[in-house]
């Protein structure tokens, strides 16, 4: 069947195309392709044994508890029956396979009669498998026995009664064994020589019936526990013992001189306290744990495996026999890029030859149709229907190189992102199918991968991050040929290198940016062409970038850098590369004065609006605020001499002209003595990505704080960032402020005590 495919290029090609593209077949063995047709003859899977009875809880008071009831037996798989057909091709119509033959199921013959257009998709499963072994049951699980019954107490007249016995636990129930799977049949296929291309329609299974799961004894059950025994009883009695007497005497006066002795007795009754008990009864003992089931609970083993074989009729009646088709596989093969210069580029052409393939299978390949090997086409991989004819049979075991190539374009794409090269992976696929039946070879999967690139790169460009208003400096970056051949105008392959870059189109960059390249001041771009570049090669390219004197502090002047070299089919049509963006923050000198209140850490990535909105907070709250730019200064050393490094700008630059700036050779522990430190803890870039926290001098962040009682406050970054370096103020602990009302309080009274830390 012939299709027209138009190409994305405009290429217009005819020729064989499959419909199933064979793309599909990838996934084949994952799903199950198109039935077409298939013959059953499966033995049938056996019964699984029944469990037996299982038994919850326990028994009643001292009672044994109940047996587990017995699994049943499972049944075996049953064989499966064989399966003998002839197969030939329709006489009066292409595509048509004709099927004449029998098969045996469930122990009857029936016949397999089918006449069935193959198309290009689909096939024909012969199954005759063993079924599979039944599952052995599981035991019942026995009851527990029940608890025994409790003893009754001690009274004031009789002892207390034992507790009964713990009823045994039953008995587990037998467990039964998995069944035998069934024995696979045999697979007999009859076809003439002429017509051996018809067996890749067929897929055959002869695969013995997995033996049936083992099944599992009962569980006995637990022993009761013995009843509890009946509490002792305990009293007291008080017993009549009689009358104890204390005798009073008195003198009592007669009036005349003389005296009389009264005497009488108190007397009261006496008891004793008597203590009487009657002991309780003993715990009962526990049940007896039941036995576990003891039947065979072993697995059934696997049904035999069945044969596949093919009978193959010469013209000459001559019969030969084999016991699998023929199946082609994929050794290897060479590929390379048209170009030859190490790059695969997009667009460039690409060839794959020498491929390597071999006759795996267990009979040789028809000798009257050709096998086809092609490319899968894939996001980069665009072969417009190129293949190569195996124009021979193949022996079983042979191996062969096809002659010929195959070639594919690499697919173009379009680079609009700044970033490093474009590096992309991509794979070869060199597939293989029949003709006459157009299936594929499912075991020719062997596939390779290479880089998708271009041959020509551009380095990051190299500048300061941070420049003061009114200053330039150096910019530079290199332009390198990574591939194995020289480009350029100049070179034999003529292709053009440019690299140009330009201003963004934003205000600020327009207004307050400029580019000087050879002394001349750059505004809309400047564009370099680099007439030839040998393999390896670089060249170094280089002018200067400058900020305008009034440029707002922390506004960026943003840059475009480019690459571009001319394209493989037409060398003047020139196509973009790769890009990469830089900008530069227009940064504050570090100017503390004498009454400054604290000092604000920045670096390339603050951004205008939130550094006037930290001037706007210190301006409100009446404090003032220098600033240390650490894209600028390149590091943080609270004990380090910095005038050398952070030189003044005029008195006439400051908001006061008789600004009364800090010694000349001071350092920031000197500046800022028991003052505050805000550091900024954003991302940036510094050669880098990085935060502020790695270009801090620790060691002498901690001597300083120690030292003087800086206070060290961090805006950003993660609490376990922090705790690797952040340091309170003497006397203080870490401090969170948890929105940027507490900040501003703090801010507040760090102004109503400036007087007492400034002396």
């Amino acid at each position: 069947m012939a299709y027209d495919l138009q190409s994305k290029d405009g290429m217009k090609k005819t020729d064989l195309i499959l419909v199933l593209s064979l793309v599909g077949f990838l996934n084949a063995q994952e799903v199950q392709a198109q039935s077409l047709f298939t013959i059953d003859a499966d033995g049938r899977g056996g019964y699984d044994g029944s469990n037996g009875t299982s038994y919850g809880g326990s028994a009643g008071n001292s009672q044994r508890g109940n047996d587990g009831g017995n699994a049943g037996r499972s049944t075996p798989g049953t064989d499966a029956g064989n399966i003998s057909i002839d197969i030939k091709e329709g006489q009066s119509q292409k595509g048509v396979v004709v099927i004449d033959g029998v098969y045996e199921k469930d122990n009857n013959r029936r016949g397999a009669q089918k006449k069935i257009e193959f198309g290009n998709s689909g096939y024909i499963y012969l199954n005759a498998n063993g079924g599979k072994g039944g599952n052995g049951g599981f035991g019942g699980d026995a009851a527990s026995g029940g608890t025994g019954y409790s003893g009754s107490n001690a009274t004031q007249y009789s002892s207390g009664t034992n507790g009964g016995p713990g009823g045994n636990g039953g008995n587990g129930g037998d467990g039964t064994p998995g069944s035998h799977g069934g024995e696979a049949g045999i697979i007999k296929v009859s076809v003439d020589s002429k017509n051996t291309h018809l067996l890749m329609l067929f897929k055959e299974s002869t695969g013995g019936g997995a033996g049936g799961a083992a099944g599992r004894n009962g569980s006995g059950g637990s022993g009761g526990s013995g009843g509890r025994g009946g509490s002792s009883y305990s009293w007291t009695e008080q017993v009549y013992k009689g009358q104890s007497c204390t005798q009073s005497c008195s003198m009592e006066s007669n009036g005349n001189g003389s005296y009389t002795n009264n005497c009488h007795n108190d007397c009261h009754d006496v008891y004793e306290t008597v203590y009487h008990s009657n002991p309780g009864g003993s715990d009962g003992y526990s049940g007896s744990r039941g036995r576990d089931g003891g039947g065979n609970i072993s697995a059934g083993g696997s049904g035999r495996n069945g044969q596949y074989l093919i009978e193959v009729k010469d013209p000459d009646g001559q019969v030969r026999r084999y016991s699998q088709q023929y199946d082609l596989e994929l050794q290897g093969f060479n590929f390379r890029a048209n170009a030859n210069n190490g790059i695969f580029e997009p667009n460039d052409t690409v060839i794959v030859d020498h491929i390597r393939i071999r006759n795996n299978g267990g009979m040789p390949t028809p000798p009257n149709y050709n096998a086809m090997v092609y490319l899968n086409d894939n996001r980069w991989v665009l072969s417009h229907g190129s293949k190569i004819t195996i124009p021979k049979s193949l022996e079983v075991g042979e191996s062969y190189v096809v002659p010929g190539a195959l070639q594919f374009k690499i697919a173009d794409t379009v680079i609009q992102s700044a970033s490093d090269r474009f590096r992309e992976t991509a794979t070869i696929l060199p597939l293989s199918y029949l003709e006459g039946v157009n299936r594929p070879f499912e075991r020719f999967y062997n596939p390779q991968s290479f880089q998708v690139s271009f041959p020509i790169e551009i380095t990051p460009l190299y500048a300061p991050r941070s420049l003061d208003p009114g200053t330039k400096a150096r910019m530079f970056w290199r332009i390198t040929n990574v591939s194995t051949k020289p480009f350029g105008k100049d070179s034999p392959v003529a292709r053009k290198i440019e690299t140009a870059i330009h201003l963004n189109d934003d205000e600020n960059s327009q207004q307050n940016g400029q580019l000087n390249f050879s002394d001349v001041a750059i505004k809309n771009g400047y564009l370099q062409e680099i007439a030839k570049l040998g393999p390896g090669e670089s060249t170094l390219i280089e002018g200067t970038i400058s900020v305008g004197q009034g440029a707002p502090f922390y506004s960026a002047v943003g840059t475009r850098l480019g690459l571009s070299i001319g394209e493989i089919d037409n060398k003047e049509k020139m196509i973009g590369i790769q890009f990469r963006d830089f900008s530069v923050r227009v940064s504050m000198a570090y100017q503390p004065l004498k009454d400054t209140d604290f000092l604000l850490v920045t670096n390339s990535s603050t951004r205008s609006d939130e550094f006037m909105a930290w001037q706007s907070l210190v301006k409100g709250l009446g404090l003032k605020m220098a600033v240390w730019d650490l894209s600028k200064y390149g590091f943080l050393d609270l004990s380090r001499q910095i005038r050398a490094h952070a030189e003044r700008e005029d008195d006439a630059n400051t908001n006061s002209t008789t600004a009364d700036h800090t010694s000349p050779s001071s350092t920031i522990k000197d500046d800022f003595y028991k003052r505050l430190i805000v550091i900024l803890n954003n991302e940036f870039e510094n050669n880098s990505t990085q935060r502020a926290q790695k270009l801090l001098a620790r060691n002498s962040l901690i001597e300083a704080l120690t030292e003087t009682g800086i206070g060290v406050y961090i805006v950003g970054g993660t609490q376990q960032d922090l705790q690797k370096f952040v340091l309170p103020p003497i006397g203080s602990q870490n401090s969170n402020f948890e929105n940027k009302r507490a900040f501003e309080n703090y801010l507040t009274n760090l102004d109503k005590n400036k007087e007492s830390y400034q002396n």
